[in-house]
């Protein structure tokens, strides 16, 4: 009955909201059926509607109180007295809606307003306590999980036959199908990042070796990431020589991971000559010196030599210099290796004004190479500082046939 007459105060007939002739004034929204056809038939209109309790409230108060049970009297109201008990609850009921859906305590839910009961204190400590157990369990299976490798004995055993034939190709291959469905596999990473950097070292081409030291690098530091990784003394080994390929820029990260890896047990067999070479390349010659020397006591060879005799030459100690440059020479058969170690001391010896040691060597390189400008320059240099100048131009325009834009001879042939 109430949603009844929620529908009909909502706007259901345009004339239900007239009240009815009696002295009441109930609205025809709560008259009988028939009574309604009544007044409908009368042809009255309005459109306004009951718009709050309050004209509910009002019109309650003007009710009636005749009973007339059995015989209808004039003027009178024209509904029993039980019509209006009824009438009246539901009014009260229409009016309490009515106010709750004006003022609703929430978007969803139209009631009134409960209290919030405050929790407990142990209540809090507790489900604190228990998500800090499920959140440490989590992680530390996830932890356990990342540090455990995936490949079976029989995977490992197959990388390592590989690894052992030297088949770099066909690991990485193998390694990165493993490390799409376990990207911390550690075994992985390590197999991966050795083969990656000794394929690309082996390469000529700049662009596909630098891409191969790339992926080296990915691969070790994120073995780094665990805790305990495996060859832990290895991976800084290796990933301080590929740092030392990418250039000067990354010549301290070749530094730091070579100090890492001798503090951690591991000493390759050019450890002492990578640091030397870093360290000449972040122009710390002393350091240089001391780590090239300990590489030539346990390996020496023509290149460590060549080396040392470089970082001596640069610090302005020639004897030294030309110490090293000797063995270089002797020890030697890569022509190119040589010819640079006889260009630097022929160099040495021209600052010192030893001519005609310094024109030995320049000759030497031409009777190897007869296609070297630089060569032909020096002696026109050497020549020019003795006094001939004929030679000296003929060295020189020498030069230029070779290399018609070699500067400095170019510059002592027009600025004379």
């Amino acid at each position: 009955m109430a949603l009844a007459i929620a529908v009909a105060a909502a706007g259901g007939d345009k004339d239900a909201h007239l009240p009815c002739k009696c002295s009441g004034g109930i609205p025809r929204d709560f008259a009988p059926a028939k009574s309604r056809r009544l007044v409908l038939s009368r042809g009255r209109s309005d459109s306004a509607a009951p718009e709050s309790p309050v004209f509910l409230r009002f019109h309650r108060k003007k009710m009636c109180h005749a009973d007339h049970y059995d015989t209808p009297q004039k003027n009178k109201c024209c509904y029993p007295r039980f019509f209006r008990e009824q009438l009246t609850l539901c009014s009260k009921f229409f009016n309490m809606a009515i106010i709750y859906m004006r003022f609703p305590q929430s978007r969803y839910v139209f009631g009134s307003h409960k209290p919030r009961k405050r929790l407990n204190i142990g209540t809090f400590f507790l489900i604190a306590l228990v998500a800090g157990a499920v959140g440490g369990g989590a992680w530390f299976l996830s932890r356990r999980q990342t540090d455990l490798s995936s490949l079976g004995v029989s995977a490992r055993q197959r990388l390592l036959a590989l690894w052992q034939a030297k088949d770099y190709q066909e690991i990485i291959r193998v390694t990165e199908n493993e490390l799409r469905l376990n990207p911390m596999d550690a075994d992985c990473l390590v197999f991966n990042g050795f083969a990656h950097f000794y394929a690309g070292v082996n390469l000529m081409a700049a662009e596909e070796k630098l891409l191969h030291i790339d992926a080296a690098i990915r691969s070790l530091r994120r073995v780094r990431l665990h805790e305990a990784p495996p060859l832990a003394g290895e991976v800084d080994y290796v990933l301080g020589k590929a740092y030392y390929q990418k250039g000067e820029y990354y010549a301290d990260l070749s530094v730091q991971c070579m100090v890492s890896s001798i503090d951690k047990n591991f000493l390759g067999q050019d450890s002492y000559e990578y640091l030397g070479f870093a360290y000449n390349t972040l122009g710390e010659y002393g350091r240089s010196i001391e780590f090239l020397l300990k590489a030539s006591q346990t390996n020496p060879s023509d290149l460590l030599y060549l080396a040392l005799a470089q970082t001596y030459y640069q610090t302005g100690d020639r004897a030294a210099a030309e110490e090293y440059l000797d063995r270089a020479i002797n020890k030697s058969s890569d022509a190119a290796l040589i010819q640079k170690a006889r260009s630097i001391l022929g160099d040495i010896y021209l600052q010192d004004r030893e001519y005609l040691k310094a024109e030995a060597q320049y000759l030497k390189i031409i009777e190897t190479n007869p296609q070297s400008a630089d060569a032909n320059f020096f002696l026109g240099e050497i020549y020019f500082s003795m006094g001939d100048p004929i030679k000296a131009r003929a060295s020189w325009r020498r030069a230029i046939r070779i290399d018609p834009n070699h500067f400095g001879a170019k510059t002592r042939l027009y600025s004379r």
